[in-house]
């Protein structure tokens, strides 16, 4: 078949340079001994996550709900919601919540914390909670250097409806980069700007969560 004779829309893939960069992804989390947790919101599909997800690992990323309940019913146990939270979406996430071993979601601000919290009171559940921290991309996100940041940490690692798993970020600013360079600056900042906001609450946070 030639290309021309593909009816659109249609999805092409280079089988090799996917297998290429899953694969390397793959053995970069294994030999730094993290867990990888890949975005699947590009392909949405089984096939693909099976690539990024080789052997060794069972946790994705999704960006809608609707994305949530597809990789649910095929079976995967460890999903994160990587858009921050709105009230109206509370319901499935408790369902969710209570169906799958592990359901992430995102918060960044109070506001959004206190409804997250009471609901949770309300229907007796306890949240898996990510804390979203703008390093640049100005799309999302808490100010790693605003006092109000840290509070909100302490706040969700002291709250009895959530489980706070940690702080999430996303540099998608890095996509206008022109070179390597500019992409490893990026990643730079961020790493900084991560690392200074867990120092100054990992001592507290993490006494609070381990009582």
């Amino acid at each position: 078949m030639n290309l021309s004779d593909l009816r659109t829309p249609a999805l092409l893939v280079d089988l090799q340079a996917l297998r290429n960069n899953t694969g390397l992804m793959i053995d970069r989390a294994v030999s730094h001994k993290v867990k990888l947790r890949p975005h699947v919101k590009t392909h949405k599909t089984i096939e693909g996550t099976k690539f990024q997800l080789g052997d060794h690992f069972d946790a994705i990323t999704v960006s809608t709900l609707a994305e949530a309940r597809f990789y649910a019913e095929a079976g995967y146990r460890d999903i994160t919601y990587a858009i921050p939270i709105s009230p109206d979406k509370l319901e499935e996430a408790v369902k969710f919540t209570r169906e799958l071993d592990h359901f992430g979601i995102l918060l960044d601000n109070s506001e959004a914390f206190t409804t997250v919290e009471n609901y949770g009171h309300r229907n007796d559940v306890v949240f898996d909670i990510w804390m979203a921290v703008d390093t640049g991309n100005h799309r999302e996100g808490v100010d790693p250097l605003l006092n109000d940041s840290v509070a909100l940490a302490h706040k969700i690692a002291r709250s009895e409806t959530a489980n706070f798993k940690g702080i999430l970020s996303h540099a998608g600013h890095a996509y206008k980069c022109k070179s390597s360079a500019e992409i490893q600056n990026v990643a730079e900042d961020e790493r900084k700007k991560k690392w200074w906001f867990l120092q100054i609450n990992f001592v507290e946070i993490t006494s609070i969560v381990r009582r």
